[in-house]
């Protein structure tokens, strides 16, 4: 992991845990002195805002407060709510949320895979997220939101709820399609815990845990400590990850009416996550023809024959490039490189950038980013909890949250392409010691990032019992948050080592022409040398004391800011009211709220130093560029629920909720205007979401069995996403083209490619969900799910479109040959950096929008129709098995939507099932039977299913981006109470 900082982290645990396993610090009276104690000092309720969790039995639970912030049984909640119980999460084998999440009802991963031109990277920066009903959901802790904060542990989790469907009045700013929130365990009286547990799994994996529970000062405090180490490896070379964290969590009775109860954790995360796919091909064409190479360039007609592209001849642009292998610094301006093409008689098999299926090629296993792909999370964050009961009725909660935490990470964006070098001398004139050979090549980025939060919350309930006229509870919320992001991308260049300018650009220094090309020659076959060599090591692995092949001079390399640092205050102010009624002796209850908040973002602005004329963050509202200026955009939005269930029997019950939601916009998104026109884009509005739920539930054999069957339907507006990179990508290295050329100036440059890079689109669903959890005897656990989301998009990028038309308008002013080329004052024809034409480069750019909208009204890119999972476990507590279970889950989704064809009809990426099986045993300890040592063995994807699940196809049917699985693994966990 990255050098820590003398363990303050360390010193603390050592700390914290002497203090709750210190014998005079945990010793209690006599048990009749704290039994009475007990009974005169605790609250004299249970908390309306807090659920307990010691009444779920195996898989089943039986409230929540997801469905209208009081806690409330879930045969009474309207809205359609999932829980997952500590059991539940035990018997998966869950290490953390997403584990968990692969079994929720209507739940799917969200790979960035639901815009065309998706990104591989997709998770590296925000981590795993998830789509619910086929829409984007949102991740709470303790009801505060958690979205921009490290995966949760499962090691402090009491329980899931999976609030489905746009209920912001609930939750505040949220998803349309749900909230999916984690309750964290709490410090419990009149209970002492001692835990511990070791794993160890597939490729050396490793995790251990310890817990503590103590009644501390005559029973007015409790706490509860909770330690993790975890190391995961996984089947890709050189992917991992590793964290260290600890829970504190406390309560403290201030007496008989109030109750303080607070939760630190700190902790550090570091991983190396691998992009999702396989390579990606700029190889086959010239590798079916026998890898011809080449001591003169092939004329320009001969290129694409022979699979060949040529690098850029501009001596602007002398593609200085590290060759790792060979520990040699030389500029490729000029050289061959293989490309993108489809061999003769291959259609259908390769494409331009298709993934390369041959594994003979291209393994699974390769990781692209070697050891020098990492990302570093350190965090903290507390919360605190005072409660007070005036009376026994009225109730008034202060909350308080706070979050911060930092990432650091470097990854090769854009590394995943197979190259081969056609080269037989080097630009320099010498041989080419890697003529014939494949390759990798990219830059190398970094990315930095803060995030703090402060958010204070008070609650107040009361009731009133109106006899034959009813009982009502109401709510009130009033909430304030103050949270900070900044972030900065920077990318690798060239510097000059006396100078410390730019190398061969000092005006713009993140110039194409500064960038650092990073170069590795795998072993062919040798999947762990397919790698590119990165920047790594505590210095950063930065280059230094580098000979520059064009002028001599000594270069080193650095970072530089790839684009205008993000700096973002934000705030948020909400109030709620909301009220829950019961009429017919509790056969109807209704449940409606209405939600007020008021958002408001101030981004800072960005600048050009005079000095170095690198891009940094300015506080100046009077910047003479308006995309530089400081922005403050404000958001307000008022939501609303309602909802009733009717008791048509004790055992059956009909529910219909409506809700709706307002998303916080994306913090500094911006999105071009409706003409187009590059330049000044603006912010995206608040995403906004319309739902409505109808369903039928069943409660049978005396609660050992519930059943439910929910129809919905969900409108979303506004939704906002990246747009795709190919399409900002190609305009830039088109821009840069002309400007190299001298045909456009820095400022139509800065211009033309401020465009926003984000999009908007609509969307509707709608489907069915059934779920049923039972006990139905003390030795058998069962859920199953079944769901349904047929989705579709709507109005997409509708403001790229116009873009496309304004920007062909601005081209057609430039000078062209014969061919229809633009090109220089020499007339040759302008090429980007990737030997592309300015008119392939549109081309490309076109294509791509023309996929993103003719999707439109027909499906949801990445959606997948229907979903199934099974969990279930049974033990045996008689004859020569007594203490031992077994259980089994198996989880199916169905083909993916990934697009259209050449007539408009659906193209669907394929469908994937998985196996996992699990199997324990249970030994009690023979002084105390409460004490117990358990086994547990947990294989995961039984039946090792590898196929890849194909996401994105071109117009020949290749596969253009897909999702590598991991093969059979498995987990030995030993757990001991003592």
């Amino acid at each position: 992991m990255h050098p820590r900082t003398p363990g303050s982290f360390t010193l603390l645990i050592a700390a914290l845990t002497l203090a709750v396993t210190d014998p005079c610090l945990a010793q209690t009276v006599p048990p009749s002195a704290s039994a009475e104690m007990s009974r005169t000092q605790q609250p004299i309720e249970l908390s309306p805002f807090v659920v307990d969790e010691s009444r779920d039995i195996g898989y089943l639970a039986t409230s929540t407060l997801a469905g209208s912030r009081f806690n409330t049984a879930l045969k009474d909640t309207p809205a359609s709510i999932s829980v997952m119980t500590q059991e539940f999460l035990s018997d998966i084998g869950a290490f953390q949320l997403s584990d968990a999440m692969a079994f929720g009802l209507n739940v799917e991963f969200d790979y960035d895979d639901s815009r065309q031109n998706t990104n591989e990277f997709a998770t590296f920066y925000n981590y795993q997220t998830f789509r619910v009903r086929g829409l984007p959901a949102s991740v709470a802790r303790n009801y505060f939101g958690w979205d921009r904060a490290i995966p949760d542990e499962a090691a402090f989790i009491d329980r899931i709820e999976d609030s489905r469907g746009p209920n912001s009045v609930l939750f505040g700013i949220a998803s349309p399609g749900g909230v999916i929130n984690v309750s964290t365990k709490q410090a419990q009286f009149g209970r002492a815990i001692n835990k511990a547990s070791f794993s160890y799994g597939s490729y050396d994996s490793k995790r251990s845990t310890l817990e503590f529970n103590r009644t501390l000062f005559r029973d007015k405090l409790a706490a509860r400590l909770i330690l993790v180490y975890n190391r995961n490896n996984e089947f890709r070379h050189f992917a991992y990850e590793e964290h260290l964290r600890g829970l504190l969590s406390v309560k403290y009775n201030l007496g008989t009416r109030t109750v303080l109860r607070a939760d630190f954790e700190r902790g550090e995360y570091q991983s190396n996550p691998t992009r999702s796919g396989n390579l990606m091909n700029r190889f086959l064409v010239w590798n079916s023809l026998a890898r011809p190479t080449f001591a003169v360039a092939p004329p320009a007609s001969a290129l694409a024959a022979s699979g060949l592209a040529r690098f850029s001849t501009a001596t602007t642009q002398p593609r200085v490039t590290y060759l790792s292998n060979n520990d040699l610094t030389i500029s490729m301006r000029g050289a061959l490189s293989t490309a993108a093409g489809i061999p003769a008689g291959q259609q259908g098999i390769v494409s331009s950038t298709g993934i390369i299926t041959d594994r003979t090629i291209s393994d699974y296993s390769i990781n692209v980013g070697g050891p020098g792909q990492d990302r570093f999370s350190r965090f903290g964050l507390f919360d605190a909890f005072l409660e007070h009961r005036f009376s026994k009725t009225t109730v008034l909660e202060l909350a308080y949250h706070h979050v911060d935490m930092s990432l650091d990470s470097r990854d090769p964006r854009g590394g995943d392409f197979l190259y081969g070098d056609p080269n037989q001398l080097l630009p320099n004139g010498a041989p080419n010691p890697n003529a014939g050979r494949v390759y990798l090549e990219t830059t190398w980025f970094r990315t930095v990032r803060r995030d703090q939060g402060d958010t204070g919350r008070m609650t107040f309930t009361t009731e009133l019992d109106a006899k034959r006229w009813g009982h009502y509870r109401f709510a009130a919320l009033g909430e304030f948050e103050k949270s900070f992001i900044g972030s900065n991308v920077y990318q690798e260049y060239w510097v000059d080592s006396t100078t410390e300018r730019p190398a061969f650009n000092t005006a713009v220094p993140e110039n194409a022409a500064n960038q650092v090309f990073r170069r590795t020659y795998p072993t062919e076959g040798d999947w762990s040398s397919y790698y590119i060599v990165g920047p790594v090591g505590s210095a950063g692995g930065l280059l230094t004391g580098v000979r520059d092949p064009v002028t001599g001079r000594t270069l080193s390399s650095t970072w530089y800011a790839q684009n205008y640092p993000n700096q973002f205050y934000y705030r948020k102010k909400s109030g709620m009211a909301v009220l829950q009624a019961r009429y017919l002796h509790d056969r109807l209850i209704v449940a409606g709220g209405v939600r007020r908040d008021d958002l408001t973002e101030h981004q800072l602005g960005g600048r050009r130093n005079p000095v170095t004329n690198i891009r940094e963050i300015t506080h100046n509202p009077a910047e003479s560029d308006p995309a530089k200026r400081p922005t403050l955009t404000r958001n307000l939005g008022t939501t609303k629920t309602l909802g009733l269930v009717y008791h048509l029997t004790p055992i059956v019950s009909l529910n219909y909720n409506r809700s709706d939601n307002l998303a916080t916009p994306g913090k500094g998104w911006l999105r071009l205007p409706a003409s187009g026109e590059p330049g000044d884009p603006l912010p995206v509005p608040p995403p906004e979401g319309r739902g409505e739920d109808a369903g039928i539930g069943v409660d049978l054999f005396g609660g050992k069995l519930n059943a439910k069957a929910t129809y919905y339907t969900v409108r979303a507006a506004n939704q906002a996403t990246s747009s795709p990179p190919v399409v900002r990508t190609a305009n830039i290295d088109i821009l840069n083209a002309l400007q190299a050329s001298g045909l456009i100036s820095q400022a139509d440059f800065t211009r033309r490619t401020n465009t926003g890079e984000h999009g908007l689109f609509d969307f509707f669903t709608k489907g069915w969900e059934f779920q049923v959890t039972a006990n139905l005897t003390k030795n058998w656990r069962f859920q199953g799910n079944f769901a349904t989301a047929d989705a579709v998009s709507q109005n997409t990028f509708l403001e790229w479109m116009a873009w496309s038309e304004r920007n062909s308008e601005f081209l057609s002013s430039f000078r062209r040959n014969g061919a229809g080329d633009i090109v220089d004052g020499a007339g040759n024809p302008l090429r980007t950096t990737t030997g592309a034409t300015i008119a392939e480069a549109v081309a490309l750019y076109q294509d791509e929008l023309k996929l993103i909208s003719d999707t439109d009204g027909i499906g949801k890119l990445g959606n997948r129709k229907q979903k199934v999972s099974v969990v279930t476990r049974y033990s045996f507590d008689s004859g020569m098995l007594k203490g031992a279970y077994v259980g089994g889950a198996y989880r199916h989704q169905s083909k993916m939507f990934t697009g259209v064809d050449a007539g408009l009809r659906p193209v669907y990426g394929n469908s994937y099932w998985e196996l996992d099986l699990m199997a324990g045993y249970v030994v009690p300890l023979l002084r105390h039977k409460a004490r117990v040592w358990s086994f547990q063995l947990n294989v995961f994807n039984v039946t090792d299913e590898r196929q890849p699940l194909a996401i994105r196809f071109d117009s020949y049917g290749a596969i253009m981006r897909d999702i590598v699985r991991a093969p059979t693994t498995w987990r030995l966990s030993t757990n001991l109470e003592f």
